[in-house]
């Protein structure tokens, strides 16, 4: 028997990524959106990473506002490591639909229930129904 997450990995909604924007892009874009040279750009960015690096090994966690929290963190093993939290405005900045312009595998069966995948999935796999698990009322029965 399939299951769900086989059923939502082939028939759920995705984002179809495009290619990776560079460092050199990025720094090309914020000077145009600055008035600063992009060489100038590309310094600063270098730069932020140089900081960011210092101040991790010396245990200070940097606020960047709009971006997020750099903070070093250590694993059990011992392993030190820079953990980001994500600025709460940036990663929900995306969160509204409408506002996403780029591509949307799937997207008919976003808000798509269990039933539905079942469906899909039954429908296209018929020698492996998908199993699903058993809900509220229908465990208590």
């Amino acid at each position: 028997m399939a299951s769900f997450l086989e059923a939502f990995h082939i028939h759920g909604p995705r984002l179809v990524y495009s290619r990776t924007a560079t460092t050199v892009e990025l720094a090309q874009l914020l000077a145009g959106r600055t008035g600063f040279k992009h060489g100038q750009m590309l310094m600063v960015l270098r730069e932020l990473h140089e900081v960011l690096l210092q101040y991790g090994r010396s245990g200070v966690p940097v606020e960047v506002d709009g971006i997020g929290r750099f903070r070093p963190a250590i694993r059990r093993d011992g392993h030190i490591h820079m953990a980001i939290v994500v600025d709460r405005e940036l990663a929900t900045g995306l969160a509204a639909l409408d506002r996403y312009v780029g591509e949307i595998a799937n997207r008919v069966n976003i808000g798509l229930d269990d039933a539905g995948y079942k469906a899909l999935w039954d429908a296209a796999h018929p020698e492996d129904p998908l199993d699903l698990p058993l809900q509220g009322a229908e465990r208590a029965a």
